[in-house]
């Protein structure tokens, strides 16, 4: 009975006792019961087994039973008569047959494996199998103990297999090498690894494991090598690895480990290997580190260190590789590292260092490669370098650097790759570097380099990698095309001349960028470029190339960067660039290219930038199967004046266009109303063309447009109102058409949005404050020329105001006052109220308007941008027109209205005022005293009903150039001044018949007329300004402009932007403006 339950018992335990059965398993016993075999055949010298049917057998009897029974398992007659078991031999025989039976092999476990892999690519387990007559020690990947049958090696490299690690692999107890590298195993790693007590390495790198590290692998306290790198592991490093004190290697890179780097890992004084580049690690680097003596590779790049380099890393004298890219640490690169003797690899770039590059370290004389670069790294670079002889890369790009590239690096032989680009270097590139038979990569970019490239770099076979671009480089670079090895060279930005090699193209046929835009190259584009079939980045913009573009470039089939434009190129565009079917940018404009575009160009599916602007002998009409385009999203043809026809309406397929300019060109026809399709579209510019019909109500459908410009046209109708649902829409100009009726936007949409508004010279009708009361962003209003009514709202809310610099009305039929809130816009600049029927006078606080006292140095240190929109002042017949409306540029018209009163004395406060017309009116009284002081450089007051006497400080004022006071009682002398002496007389006469004193023929004892009050004498331009006061004015005033253009830096900007930034240019003025 005892027998029976003990049995029982046992049977119910058999999973708890499987591990310590299994480790026996090796024991021979001849006897049957304890026996495992597999059917086949044993090879009695290797001590192997050779596996049939996959199935394990329990031999129950053997013939020879005088053979001896292995130790630790019961003998025949072992436990007669014993209590504790207290079970007869048929009893033990059946204890040990359901031990055995229930325990599984190494064979069984690797299986189960087998069974979690759902995808196996590379079939590395297709031998594992079952039913094959085979021992799964040989199976792939699997090594064995040959004495005892367990498995001790399971490596599957490079198996790229889908699936898990099944937790089972934790029963391979004797198992000391567990590899599972560049596969895309998921799931967690299992904990049971943590029962492999024997295991050396563990190596599963370049998976898909997600989770924590298991604390409990710090149970295999023989592990040597850890390697979870390149996984997507997550939590903490865990501290009780440091248990495992035989480990030598700690790869866990390329993860998403967080938190500190556990300090206790620094008494592991076995470790040589310290790899957690690439995850979140934050906090400092214990710089007990300094203790780990054998030390060789410490690699932390990329994570969100922060503190210091620790000077204990000095200690490390076997140290070779310290990696610490890409974090945020500070303060100066300890010089102590100078003591590293065996340091090969130093990379402490992309982080916050500050101070100078030590030059201690030049006296590590095994030192092959140094990184310092994107730093904020001062001084020069030391010549000391040149005396380290293995020295193979040096990087110190992205600095402060200052001083000249040493000449001692010519004595560095071995040296591949010199990269100092990017910082304040000066000086000419030293011709000793031409002793560099290795040098690869030379990338000096972005620097204030001077003097030409050495022509001893003809000798250097190996340069692959040339960039200088961005610096003061003169002189050729025919010598290049020896460099046969090239296959980037950038040097655009300098001031480079001469031809390009036309032998370029047959010595470096592995040419992949050629890019030498914006400097002197004369001459012709060599046509054996041609003969570079991996040529993809070919860019000679803004250079004085001449001649045609050879048709040949069209061989380089892989073109995905070609730029040619602003050269003098002639020509056609060559058919064969409809080989160019992976080519994204296409820039041919600025040239004198003729004919039409070449159909093949629709074959360029892989188009995104297609420009073709600014060729005035282009001609024919844009080709219908561009709209097959389907990634196109710049399109520019404008300024092709010969370019005629319809618009096309496939253009409405380019499903990615985001920009389209066609303006000054010579279409004609309808807008089509396909392009309402374009959902991306973002700039359509149609401006200057012939196009008659409607404005399509379908653009409301571009919800991203920016830009509407459709000026200078013929459209007729009303202005849509679904306009006002594009709710980024910030540039609204339909000047100079014939569009009618009342103008109304749907502006609930628009009203954070819209800044730019012109609508001048239309028919539009309507109360034009009603149609803008809900914008709060505009900048500039031009509704002039039209027929809007009704009068300025008496209230209105001004901050939806705050940001309007200019507002121009004139030419309308606004009646009534003016309000008082109009001159409390803070930004207001321009004013524009001519010709209407306002009544009133002119009466505020002008110290509220603070755009009207910005003077060239606030406006130069403002971050406003400068308006970007034409605007026509006219200056009595004199019409002046701004390209561009910059901060300087203040102007008030309110002439030809029936205002009356005086002139407001307070007027005076707007000290920046330029230009001020308040002609035909009724002003009475007299002229405010200090008008004078303000920056006037025109005014006019003529026609109203002024007395008094003209001020002093006019006759001060060193910048007018235009004075109208005619047709008013004035008297008394012209007050003495360089100015207005030299005035013709027309600026005061006819009128004012009490003035005397130069530059009138009439003293004040005679006030005799010189010319009549009926007087016809037409009031010209040449006749009411000053010559010399007239020069006067527009040279300071042209000063002004360009002091903020040169010391302004959002103007800077602003004219640096590219044609595909910057909406075309619809004129070309003169300086700031020019005269129609």
């Amino acid at each position: 009975m005892k027998c029976i339950k003990f049995l029982l018992a046992v049977t119910m335990s058999l999973q708890f006792v499987a591990q310590s059965l299994a480790a026996e398993e090796g024991s021979h016993s001849r006897r049957g019961e304890a026996l495992i075999r597999v059917y086949g055949t044993q090879d009695s010298t290797q001590n192997t087994y050779k596996f049939m049917n996959g199935e394990v057998a329990f031999v129950s009897d053997v013939s020879n039973e005088d053979e001896e029974v292995p130790a630790g398992y019961p003998s025949e007659h072992e436990g007669e008569g014993d209590e504790p078991l207290g079970c007869e031999n048929e009893g033990g025989r059946f204890l040990s047959r359901m031990l055995l039976q229930s325990t599984p092999t190494d064979g069984s476990i690797l299986l189960e494996f087998k069974q979690a892999i759902v995808n196996d690519s590379r079939g590395i387990l297709r031998g594992w199998n079952a039913t094959a007559n085979e021992d799964y020690c040989g199976w792939h990947g699997v090594t064995c103990n040959l004495e005892t049958r367990r498995v001790i090696g399971l490596n599957l490299t490079d198996g790229l297999m889908d699936g898990t690690i099944t937790s089972s692999l934790g029963s391979l107890t004797a198992l000391t090498n567990l590899t599972i590298r560049n596969s895309s195993l998921v799931g967690s790693i299992p904990v049971e690894l943590g029962n492999l007590t024997s295991l050396q390495i563990l190596d599963l790198h370049s998976n898909s494991l997600t989770d924590s590290i298991p604390t409990e692998l710090s149970a295999c306290i023989n592990l040597r090598e850890l390697d979870l790198g390149a996984n997507k592991l997550t939590g903490p490093l865990p501290v009780e690895l440091v248990n495992c004190s035989h480990l030598e290697s700690i790869d866990v890179s390329e993860n998403n480990i967080t938190g500190r780097i556990p300090t206790a890992f620094t008494t592991l004084r076995n470790l040589t290997t310290f790899v957690i580049s690439k995850n979140r690690f934050v906090g400092s680097i214990p710089p007990d580190f300094g203790n780990c003596s054998k030390l060789v590779s410490f690699k932390a790049k990329e994570n969100n260190l922060s503190g210091i380099i620790p000077v204990e890393f000095g200690k490390l004298t076997s140290l070779e590789t310290l990696a610490l890219h890409n974090n945020y640490l500070t303060r100066n690169i300890p010089a102590e590292l100078s003591s590293c003797t065996n340091l090969r690899e130093l990379d402490v770039g992309a982080n916050n260092l500050t101070g100078t590059i030590p030059i201690e370290l030049a006296k590590l004389s095994h030192l092959e490669s140094i990184d310092v670069s994107s730093n904020m790294l001062t001084g020069n670079i030391p010549p000391e370098f040149g005396t380290v002889r293995n020295l193979t890369s040096f990087l110190a790009m992205w600095n402060n650097l200052t001083g000249e590239i040493p000449d001692s690096f010519g004595n560095c032989t071995e040296l591949q790759s010199l990269a100092v680009n990017n910082n304040k270097l000066t000086g000419t590139i030293p011709e000793t570097l031409a002793n560099c038979p290795k040098l690869q990569g030379f990338l000096i970019h972005f620097n204030n380099m001077t003097g030409p490239i050495p022509r001893g770099f003809a000798k250097l076979q190996k340069l692959s990698v040339l960039m200088f671009q961005n610096n003061s480089i003169n002189g050729e670079i025919e010598f290049l095309k020896n460099c046969s090895a090239m296959w980037i060279l950038h040097g655009e930005y300098n001031n480079l001349s001469g031809r390009i090699p036309p032998t370029f193209g047959e010595n470096c046929t592995d040419l992949w960028q050629l890019h030498v835009s914006d400097n002197h190259f004369t001459g012709t584009v060599p046509a054996s470029l041609g003969k570079c079939p991996k040529l993809w980045n070919f860019a000679f913009s803004n250079n004085n190339l001449t001649g045609i573009i050879p048709p040949e470039l069209g061989n380089c089939k892989d073109m995905m960067n070609f730029q040619l434009d602003n050269n003098n190129l002639r020509g056609t565009i060559p058919d064969s660039f409809g080989n160019f079917t992976g080519v994204k940018y296409l820039h041919l404009d600025g040239n004198d290219l003729e004919g039409p575009i070449p159909e093949s160009l629709v074959n360029c599916k892989e188009l995104v930038r297609l420009h073709l602007q600014n060729n005035p002998k282009l001609n024919g009409t844009i080709l219908e199967g561009l709209g097959g385009l389907q990634k196109l999203e710049d399109l520019a043809l404008y300024n092709n004046i010969l370019i005629s026809g319809d618009i096309p309406a496939s253009l409405g397929n380019c499903s990615s266009l985001k920009n389209l300019v066609l303006s000054n060109n010579s279409h004609t026809g309808v807008l089509p109303s396909s392009l309402g399709n374009l959902q991306k579209l973002e700039r359509l510019v149609v401006s200057r063309n012939q196009l008659v019909g409607s404005i399509p109500s379908s653009l409301s459908q571009c919800s991203k447009l920016v830009t509407i410009d459709l000026a200078y046209n013929n459209l007729t109708g009303t202005v849509p109102p679904l306009l006002g649902n594009i709710t980024n829409l910030e540039q609204l100009l339909l000047g100079h058409n014939n569009l009618q009726g009342n103008f109304s936007l749907n502006s609930s949409n628009l009203a954070g949005a819209l800044q730019t508004l012109s609508v001048t010279s239309n028919s539009l009708t309507g109360n034009i404050f009603e149609s803008l009361a809900t914008y709060s962003n505009l900048t500039m209003i031009d509704a002039s020329r039209n027929a809007f009514n009704g009068s300025i709202p008496a209230t209105y809310d001004v901050s939806s105001l705050s940001n309007l610099r200019v507002l121009v009305l004139g030419l309308n039929n606004l009646v009534g006052p003016i309000p008082s809130w109009l001159w409390e816009l803070p930004m207001l600049q321009v004013l524009d109220l001519s010709e209407n029927m306002i009544t009133g006078d002119v009466s505020g606080n002008f110290t509220k308007m603070r755009g009207f006292r910005t003077d060239s140095k606030q406006a130069a240190n403002s971050t406003l941008a400068p308006l970007q929109q034409s605007l026509e002042i006219t200056v009595k017949d004199h019409q002046l027109k701004y390209e561009y409306i910059l901060l300087t540029l203040t102007s008030m018209s309110l002439a030809s209205n029936n205002l009356q009163d005086s002139i407001p004395e307070n007027i005076v406060e707007l000290t920046q005022l330029k230009y001020l017309n308040l002609s035909y009116n009724k002003f009475s009284g007299t002229i405010p005293s200090n008008l004078g002081d303000l920056y006037l450089e025109s005014l006019d007051l003529s026609y109203n009903r002024l007395t008094g006497s003209i001020p002093p400080s006019l006759g001060k004022s060193s910048n007018l150039g235009t004075l109208m006071l005619a047709y008013n009682n004035l008297s008394g002398q012209i007050p003495e001044g360089n100015q207005l002496q030299s005035m013709n007389i027309t600026a005061f006469l006819p009128g004012n018949d009490g003035l005397c004193g130069a530059p009138l023929n009439r003293t004040c004892d005679s006030l005799i007329d010189i010319i009549p009050a009926d007087d016809s004498t037409a009031l010209s331009f040449s006749n009411v300004i000053s010559p010399p006061g007239f020069v006067v004015g527009i040279v300071v005033g042209f000063v002004s402009v360009v002091v903020v253009f040169l010391t302004w830096s959002p103007a800077k900007d602003f004219l640096q932007l590219s044609q595909l930034t910057n909406l075309p240019k619809q004129s070309s003025p003169t300086g700031l403006w020019r005269a129609l």
